[in-house]
């Protein structure tokens, strides 16, 4: 099989826990992202053969990584591939040498965005949650059903659901207007709504400068496009059109506009 490296983060843990409100900006109505903490964190490796539901697991990667504002660094990564099968009756698996060709197939921008999206919260529970039934019967109450509890839990991170729960989860924290905040657990969709994703220099701090620009334009009767299209070139050396503008306006008011828990 040969083909792109995916990688699924399944653990994430922050250093220190977050404390409430403060340790998260907003990306969004329904959505905090971490402003400022490091991650231990570990991800399932997958090779995608010619059809995405074509991959094979072929080992972990292990790391430590910053997050601020919604951005990810990895800064320590260690890559445990797998190299005999854990069933003595299947042939060991094409060994993957960790090479110039393995690191190109291997999208550190995914593995980023999955780091933010597994430290992120959420207020939709019902999303990223499935609250079972009570146990019936004598062996759903016994080692044996939290056992199937648990390889439930796994195989949702894998294939991306609601996490199976018995009950109510916990919220990290509820904020000042009594809104209660949860892990996320279902990560495809909140990576696609990171507003930055589709440029790593395109950061909430970005958004911010880029609002202060578009507002002061406007407060002063200029043509708001223009100025920060001029903003934008300085800053990036680059001239961005104007569909990428009008984008950037929207994601920034989204952040800090009237309205917005950072305006």
């Amino acid at each position: 099989m040969s083909g792109r490296f995916r990688t699924v983060v399944w653990k994430a843990t922050p250093h220190p826990d977050p404390a409430g409100p403060e340790d998260y900006v907003p990306a969004g109505p329904d959505l905090l992202v971490p402003r400022d903490m490091a991650v231990e964190f570990t991800a399932a490796l997958h090779q995608v053969g010619p059809s995405e539901s074509d991959e094979d697991r072929r080992g972990d990667v292990q790391g430590l990584a910053t997050i601020r504002n919604g951005v990810a660094s990895v800064y320590e990564m260690k890559v445990n591939t797998i190299i005999r099968s854990v069933d003595p009756d299947q042939p060991d698996p094409e060994p993957v040498r960790i090479s110039d060709e393995f690191l190109k197939r291997l999208s550190m921008t995914d593995l980023g965005l999955g780091i933010v999206a597994k430290c992120s919260l959420t207020r939709w529970q019902e999303g990223h949650y499935a609250l079972e039934p009570a146990p019936r019967g004598l062996l759903d109450q016994t080692i044996i059903g939290e056992t199937r509890l648990y390889m439930r839990q796994v195989r949702s991170v894998f294939d991306d659901e609601p996490r199976p729960v018995r009950n109510p989860p916990k919220p990290v924290f509820t904020d000042p207007e009594g809104v209660p905040w949860y892990r996320v657990q279902v990560v495809q969709d909140v990576k696609r709504r990171l507003p930055w994703r589709r440029n790593a220099r395109i950061t909430p701090e970005y958004l911010r400068d880029l609002w202060i620009v578009y507002r002061t334009a406007r407060k002063a009767g200029e043509p708001t496009t223009e100025a920060v299209r001029e903003w934008a070139e300085a800053r990036t050396g680059r001239i961005p059109s104007n569909p990428t503008i009008f984008r950037w306006i929207k994601e920034a008011k989204a952040l800090y506009g009237e309205g917005s828990k950072n305006a």
